[in-house]
């Protein structure tokens, strides 16, 4: 077995930098990240023998740019590196509102691992032991219950990274709390007295929740937040709309976050914030999504036969048939899939068709044979399922059609020749073409060794093999060739746009044709004009060139008068 390791599906050449130990361990001295190279990436251990080639679970690396040189190098795991701070999403901003009302402040930054963060206010450090007025909540909000006046001030936090210590400052945010005054709804008079009452204001959500993606047992946070008088009262209702009752794992904390630890995956679900007031009729709403994400697992189906992630399946077929596999996955959120044979990608391209987790090779052949994964990945993690393909030919199968020839007859034809197997037992040829850029493949079933094909795209590359069958079964492919079929005029004229320059001028102007519209290559443009009610007209000639626009512009015309114009473009052919 010879070991070699992959970076983002491009093989490494071993190098100053980087080795490959005996025992197979990629080692990275002088870790590198710049614009236009970095070791950052996705890594994948080659495993390959005389059956072929297979790859380990990939193992995704990033880098810290603050880590001491001396640290700068790395004996590749599956481990991940301590990434920098990344710039605040949101700092806490000005806010102004009456004495006995909540505050919320928040601070929104990422980082591996999660960044701690700590609040100052006037560039003093605030204690989580200040008052009980204070909520220090685990996302980075900082909430203050019945704010005063001595409230007041400028609020930042600070994001420290362990463990490498780095700390960055959010943008500073003022904090105005006013007294407040009491307004009397009713007056006072000698006959009645009536005491006095606030008016009411209406309650309005001022911090939302925010859907949530989390693994089992993380720790989640909700956010709700509101203002009005009567000061407003949160509560939540869980997905399936009862209360949300405290428990060891879920409690409020602050006016109203619901804060739940140790998730777990029958906790997923939409999560609706209700808002009440004192003497108010109805309700606000908010809802947040928390979306668990559950590691992919895979398992292959081939042909109707279940096959175990865990067990080697070597699968036995012969040339010429039909492949079909399914990968199998369970995972949330969706999943994202390879496939991969002998551990470089799958594309559909002729006799390959990949329909997301649906692999079919129609027709196999003998060069099929290896190992071909399905791999399957969210940002839980990753999963692989492998089998051994083993494609064969049956004894007494025709040897494959030889000397393949493609000859372009015209814009829209090829004729394709080759000579016969010497084998007796021939029965019929398949002809398989295709457009070698996009690599859908047509057939078809002939029993000549020669053969015009019709109804082709002009100035198209086509690729052609052949494959023979007997009693016994199919040949190996032919060669494959590829032609390009002749140019032919352009099927379109170029869509132009006319526009008054001034009293005597004209400006023209167009785009150059795509290849399917030119049918060739484009060596002239014709930009034809006459008054709109006589016959003669003038022609200008402009050659094209490799620009996507033309401008032409017409002078010396008679004014206040209608003119017909038209541009037409020539190939070679006309």
């Amino acid at each position: 077995v010879s070991i070699s390791w992959q970076k983002d599906f491009e093989l490494i050449q071993p190098d100053q930098r980087r080795e490959v130990f005996p025992n197979g361990t990629l080692f990275i001295a002088k870790v590198v990240e710049k614009k236009r190279f970095s070791d950052e990436g996705v890594y994948v251990c080659v495993a390959t023998n005389r059956n072929g080639t297979r790859i380990s679970s990939p193992a995704q690396l990033r880098i810290a740019s603050d880590l001491p040189s001396s640290n700068l190098f790395r004996l590749l795991t599956c481990d991940r590196l301590i990434s920098d701070l990344s710039h605040f999403h949101s700092s806490p901003a000005p806010s102004t509102v009456t004495r006995g009302q909540w505050v919320t402040l928040s601070c929104l930054i990422e980082g591996i691992p999660t960044p701690s963060i700590r609040w100052q206010k006037n560039k003093l450090p605030i204690e989580q032991t200040t008052s009980k007025r204070f909520h220090f909540l685990p996302s980075g909000i900082l909430q203050i219950e019945n704010a005063t006046t001595e409230d007041s001030g400028m609020y930042r936090c600070q994001a420290t990274n362990q463990p490498t210590n780095r700390f960055r400052y959010s943008d500073e945010g003022e904090l105005t709390v006013s007294p407040g005054e009491f307004q009397p709804l009713y007056s006072l008079t000698s006959d009645l007295c009536v005491l006095p009452d606030v008016i009411p204001v209406a309650a309005r959500i001022t911090h939302g929740p925010v859907s949530a993606v989390a693994s089992p047992g993380d720790s989640v946070t909700l956010h709700c937040a509101a203002m009005g008088f009567p000061v407003p009262t949160i509560s939540w209702n869980t997905p399936d709309d009862q209360p949300v009752v405290a428990s060891e794992n879920v409690r409020l904390a602050g006016q109203g976050s619901l804060l739940i630890t140790n998730i777990t995956a029958d906790m997923a679900g939409s999560y609706t914030c209700d808002v009440k007031q004192e003497g108010m009729r109805g309700m606000l709403k908010a809802a947040a999504q928390i979306t668990i994400v559950v590691p992919p697992s895979v398992n292959l189906l081939v042909m109707g036969l279940a096959t175990e992630l865990e067990s080697k399946p070597v699968h036995h077929t012969l040339a010429t048939r039909v492949f079909r596999l399914t990968c199998l996955m369970e995972g949330t959120p969706l999943l994202n899939v390879t496939w991969l044979h002998d551990g470089s990608p799958i594309l559909s391209y002729s006799r390959f068709a990949v329909e997301g987790n649906r692999l079919r090779i129609q027709p196999t052949t003998p060069s099929d044979s290896g190992f071909i994964q399905c791999m399957a990945n969210n940002r839980a993690g990753y999963a692989l399922a492998t089998i051994e393909l083993m494609v064969t030919l049956a004894d007494g199968t025709p040897s494959p059609p030889a000397n393949l020839r493609a000859e372009a007859v015209s814009s829209t034809s090829v004729r394709l020749t080759f000579d016969r197997p010497l084998d007796p037992f021939v029965m019929v040829y398949t002809y398989h073409y295709m457009k070698t850029a996009d690599g859908k493949e047509r057939q078809e079933v002939l029993y000549d060794n020669t053969q015009l094909f019709e109804n082709l795209s002009p100035f198209t590359n086509y690729s052609f093999y052949v494959i023979a069958y007997g009693e016994l079964g199919g040949s190996d492919p032919s060669d494959i060739v590829t032609v390009e079929t002749k140019e032919d005029v352009p099927k379109v004229a170029p869509v132009a746009t006319v526009t008054s320059a001034g009293a005597t001028a004209l400006s023209v102007d167009w785009p150059s044709l795509t290849t399917s519209e030119a049918c060739g290559i484009v060596t002239h443009y014709q930009i034809w004009s006459r008054v709109s009610d006589q016959q003669d007209s003038s022609q200008v000639m402009m050659r094209a060139t490799s620009r996507n626009h033309y401008l032409c512009l017409y002078s010396g015309l008679k004014p206040d008068t209608l003119y017909n114009v038209r541009v037409l473009a020539e190939t070679a052919v006309g």
